[in-house]
């Protein structure tokens, strides 16, 4: 959804909310909730952050090489 979005807000929204997570996480612990589960609850969190800008990279490369394609195919045969 937010890959159509502002290209500059991809890379620096989700480290601002990452930051902004680590008080919600660590309110839970303070409540009781296991650390064992909040770990890995933030680790899974910033695995799909990074594996979400490796998908926009290739989306956009292949963007780039499509209308490339499409540049090169225009090109009069000599």
């Amino acid at each position: 959804m937010g890959g159509r979005r502002d290209p500059q807000a991809w890379l620096w929204v989700p480290p601002v909310l990452a930051v902004a997570a680590i008080p919600v996480f660590g309110a839970a612990v303070a409540r009781g909730q296991s650390l064992d589960n909040a770990v890995p609850s933030y680790v899974w969190l910033m695995v799909a952050w990074a594996v979400g800008r490796v998908v926009r990279d290739w989306r956009q490369r292949t963007l780039a090489l499509e209308q490339a394609n499409r540049e090169l195919a225009e090109l009069p045969v000599v």
